[in-house]
This record gives C-alpha cells, structure tokens and sequence, in this order.
C-alpha cells in the first residue's frame, strides 16, 4: 500500500480551501514551528480511520468552530496486490475473476468523509467502484440510499463468466437504467469494516502520546488473540514475548532486533522473560528490569520492534525525537531512513536531526497564514545540480533550524550569530519569543539559502559585510559577454532578481576597479567612486542587506576600543562567544544593527 495524498477542508486549522498533502513513496518529512497544524494532517488519517469504524465526531473539528461551509477529509492510496487480495477474501470474492476485479474496483483507493452542519456521508471508492457500506455503483452513478433494489455483485461477475465486456453490459441493463426501480450492487460485506481492517494491519502509527511497557500476566498460547506490534508502547513486552517464542519467521525478525539493540548500545543485551517483561543485561552482568528502562531506551526498542523486518507498509510517526538524546535522535534517524527504503514514511518532527536536507524534496514545511495551516514544498527540480550539492553541505543542527522558525536572519559569519540574538534581547525584541532563527552561512551560499527560503515561503532577511558588494571575484552574462561582478551581486543574478537596467549598470562599472592589499592578499575590489551606486544598487532587494564596513568595523567607534579589545584578547579563537560578549557589554547599539532587527522583526507574521 501506497498513500498518494491527504486532503482535508475546514478541518480543524486547515481552512476553507482544500488542502491537498500530496505524499512521497518513501520518505515524508513534515516540520514548521510550534502551534501551525503539523499533527493536524496526522489526525486526517485518524478522523478517517475513526470514520470507517463508525466512530469519531467531527462535530467539534470545523475550522474556527463555523459550520457554515463543509467540512471534507480525504484519502487516495494505491494499493498492491496482497491488499487487493486481502480485500477480495474479505468480500469472499474468488480470485479467479480477479481481471474483473481490477478493472471495476481498481488498485485506486479513496475515503471521502463530508459533513455539512449536522449530515455526515462516508464514501469510499475503489477504482470505479463507489460503495457506502455493502451498497455500490459504478463510474458517474450515485449509491442509491433508502430502499434500493439489490443485484449481487459477486452472482453478476458469475453470471457473466468473468467477461468485462458482457459484465459491463449487465451492469448497465440491472443498475443504470433506470426503468428499474433504483438499484445498488449488494457486496458480501461491508466494505468499511474490510478498509478498516486494511489500515489497521498496513498502517502503522505512532500517537504523539507514548507509555512505558505495562506488565502483563497472559499467556502467548493458542486461547489469547494475536497481538500486533504495540505503536504506544503498552504492550511491547508482550509482543517481542510473542516473536521470541514464535515461527521461524518470527525469531528471526526477534535476533534481528535484539542484534539491532546491541549494535546501538554496545554494552547492552536486550531479552523478553516470562510474564512477560521486558529485560535488559548491561556489561554481562548487570540486569536492568522493565520498571526500570529509561524512556529513551523504550522508545529506540518500540521503534525498532515497528520498523524492523516490515516492507511494503505506511508508519505514521508523531515526534520520533521524544525522551531521546541527541545520539539515540540520530540512531532513530538513520532507523527511519533505512525503513523508508522499503516501506513509506509519514513523520511530524520538532527535531533538526529528521530533517533530511539530502532529500531536501521530502520536507513539507507548515505555516500558518492568516489563522489557517498552508503547506509547503521544494519541488523536485527547484534547485539545479550544483545548488543541490551545496545543500548537502546544510548538516548542522543549527542550519536547519530555518525549518522550525517564523521568520530566518541569514548573517556570513559567527560573530554575527553570537551578537544579533542578545542585541535583539536588549531591544525588547527577543528572537526565541518571536521565532525568528540566526542562520550563519558562508557568503557564498547565500543565493542557495535565499532560493530555499523563498521556496518554503519563510520571511527572510540576509545581512553582509560590504566586501560581499565591493570585492570582485565572479561574473555575470549581460548582452552575450561575461562581466565581472562581486560576489553578492553575482548571487543575486543567479537567483534571476538582477534587473536589465542594475546588468547594465553592472557592467558600466566593470573597469572601475583597484587591486587592494588585504591581510596579505590582493583582492580586486570596485573604486570608492562607485560604491553609491552599488549601495543604490542593494535598495531595491529589500531581503539583503549589506553593511557599511564589515561587521566588526560597526564597532571601530574609539567609544567601543576597550571592549572590542578585550573581546579581542578574551576570545581571539572564538566568533561566536567573542559576539556574545560585545552585545552583552555594550550599551549604546550600533543603527545599522539596530536598522536589521527592526526589519526582520516587521516580517513576523506575513
């Protein structure tokens, strides 16, 4: 089985527009800050799994509480061929018509629920079948309710010897035509109750709520009903009990997650007694029991009794990061990855280390715009080969935090970083409570950063040292010839944002240039005569800007020389902190500093 898309409209944050969450075949990463709907397009799934069930109220889910438009939610999926014969059991169909079958049911799985004020309708279509219930049509005929007449459609595909043609014919004499009173197909069962059963076995979810393991007296005998893999971890223990003492089969997907266990805690051993309970033996000789297993070490052993020896099924993972530290967050991750490569993964994360930057195309990203959840996603040829090399340079946790933020800084260097969130602190205008991440990136990254976060649709600004404007050392093409350009100018044509007239001007200055001595190396830089005009130049793209001097130099007034010593000779080796301790010691902010926090702060919310 195969989730293609969700779809949800005036569901809880998702508003009046349909939303439509299209989804990978492997992996399916969903992140965004606190607070915007991420585990909302989770409880799509859930809503609709309830649905099937006959459980669940909706009444209480309209976006905003108004009830005056519909609310729908909605599931496509391709199924495979055991799902099509385990629905085929179900509905005590022989799979010997089964081209039948397919042509009239399909592989093609939707589940549509709709409620308008106090109506409520379930609908499910397989191929061109549409069934409510254990009552169907074909195609563009609507399921009669009421009291319909009935034609079996397990006799119509035996009367017609298995024949599409002469099925299709019949269909059209018994059902749509409508001399005859009203008619459904009358299935073997209801086809709900069959979905059902279906999610519950190929779809395996983690609550964002998870336990620790309950003890458990019964028995793994023939009297107790087979228990699946516990995804809240309450009865874990018992179904580990049951691989160990299981089939072939069984214990060898048990050695496999015990051999997994040790490889991620070498000092570990990890077994299931009677009981059963969990049971844990450090250094050889040190029994840790099932009351005692940290959460963290709980979750790794859930995780690796789900995902371990599975293929071809969907797992829905809320918050995979909880009690973990950051090793077992990255051991979890690489699980995760692994999995994906044979089954499909539907995973909501607060955490950096699930955001795969490699497979950039993977993240949706969730916003809120205007008090409804928007999603967002880089299609897969947004960035050109050289580009998408350079994203898997993006490891650091702190880079991909732009993943999580309301609105980015992006700043060229680790003073910068240090620096900007305590000065943002000290005008009242704290970056954590506003959401707003300090990204620091090589300045020549920055075209690659900007295109993301424009992608993603994140309010931006980039700040950089007036080296990036006046320092040549690339070019752009203008009227057939390449011209020699700096380097933010340079990115700023790669992104497609330089206008003819700013190309022109570009290359009006090109001769108007120096070589320079700079720390013992020669740069070719623009003369001072034209730097006005690259400074006029930068106005016109209001997410870059570019300092006076560099940064440090903001700082050269004689009435900052003491601290900007002192930070010099106390963290000579260290930007970040040597930043830190000039914002935190300095009274009076520099404008040009102040001037950046005003405008990334007025992005937030947009």
């Amino acid at each position: 089985m195969q989730l293609v898309e969700l779809q949800a409209q005036n569901f809880k944050s998702f508003g009046e527009s349909v939303t439509v969450f299209p989804l990978n075949t492997a992996l399916n990463i969903i992140v965004g800050e606190n607070n915007v709907g991420k585990s909302n397009i989770i409880r799509v799934y859930n809503n609709l799994h309830d649905q099937l069930r006959g459980q669940g109220n909706l009444d209480t889910d309209f976006h905003n509480g108004i009830k005056d438009g519909p609310l729908i939610l909605a599931l496509k999926a391709v199924l495979d061929d055991t799902d099509m014969k385990y629905i085929m059991e179900k509905l005590a169909i022989s799979t010997d018509i089964k081209e039948v079958l397919l042509k009239f049911f399909g592989k093609e799985l939707e589940v549509r629920v709709e409620r308008v004020r106090s109506n409520q309708s379930l609908l499910i279509r397989l191929g061109r079948m549409h069934v409510i219930g254990s009552h169907a049509r074909l195609d563009k005929y609507p399921v009669v309710s009421g009291q319909p007449r009935l034609v079996s459609l397990q006799q119509m595909i035996e009367r017609s010897g298995s024949i599409v043609g002469k099925f299709e014919s019949m269909y059209e004499q018994e059902v749509a035509n409508t001399s005859h009173q009203p008619t459904n197909l009358q299935l073997n069962q209801d086809l709900n109750a069959v979905i059902d059963a279906l999610f519950a076995e190929k779809i395996i979810l983690f609550p964002e709520f998870r336990f620790a393991p309950e003890k458990s007296v019964r028995r793994n005998d023939e009297s107790q009903p087979q228990r699946r893999a516990s995804q809240d971890g309450r009865e874990l223990a018992y179904f580990l009990y049951g691989l160990k003492m299981g089939n072939l089969k069984k214990r060898n997907r048990w050695d496999q997650i015990r051999f997994d266990f040790h490889n991620i805690f070498s000092n570990l051993n990890l077994d299931v007694i009677e009981r059963p309970e969990l049971n844990i033996v450090r250094d050889g000789n040190v029994e840790i029991n099932q009351q005692s297993i940290s959460a963290g070490i709980t979750e790794i052993i859930n995780m690796l009794a789900n995902l371990i020896g599975r293929e071809g099924y969907v797992f829905i993972i809320d918050e995979p990061e909880l009690h973990l530290h950051p090793h077992a967050k990255r051991l979890v991750s690489n699980l995760i990855k692994d999995s994906a490569k044979k089954n499909q993964i539907l995973c909501v994360t607060h955490s950096t280390h699930f955001a795969y930057t490699e497979s950039i195309e993977d993240i949706t990203l969730v916003r809120n715009l205007n008090g409804s959840s928007i999603l967002k996603r880089i299609k897969d040829d947004f960035f050109d080969t050289d580009e998408a090399k350079k994203i898997l340079r993006i490891t650091s946790p702190e880079q991909k935090e732009f993943l999580f933020a309301r609105c980015v800084l992006l700043v060229e260097g680790p003073t910068e970083l240090g620096a900007f969130p305590i000065f943002a602190r000290k005008m009242k205008k704290d970056f954590d409570n506003r959401s707003i991440s300090v990204i620091s990136a090589d300045s020549h990254y920055f075209a690659m950063f900007l295109k993301m976060l424009r992608g993603f649709g994140i309010p931006h600004i980039a700040v950089c040292d007036k080296d990036t404007l006046i320092d040549i050392d690339g070019t752009i093409n203008f009227e057939a010839n390449k011209v020699k350009a700096s380097s933010i100018i340079k990115q700023l044509y790669d992104l497609g944002d330089l206008s003819e007239s700013e190309k022109k001007l570009v290359k009006e200055i090109e001769l108007v240039t120096e070589r320079v001595q700079i720390s013992g190396k020669e740069r070719l830089r623009y003369k001072e005569s034209v730097h006005a005009k690259l400074r006029d130049l930068m106005k016109t793209h209001a997410d870059v800007h570019v300092f006076g001097t560099d940064f440090e130099g903001l700082f050269a007034d004689a009435k900052y020389k003491q601290l900007t010593d002192d930070a010099e000779r106390n963290f000579d080796k260290n930007k970040v902190l040597k930043g830190r301790y000039l914002a935190e010691s300095i009274t009076e902010i520099p404008q040009e500093i102040i001037d950046v926090i005003e405008d990334i702060t007025s992005l937030e919310g947009k």
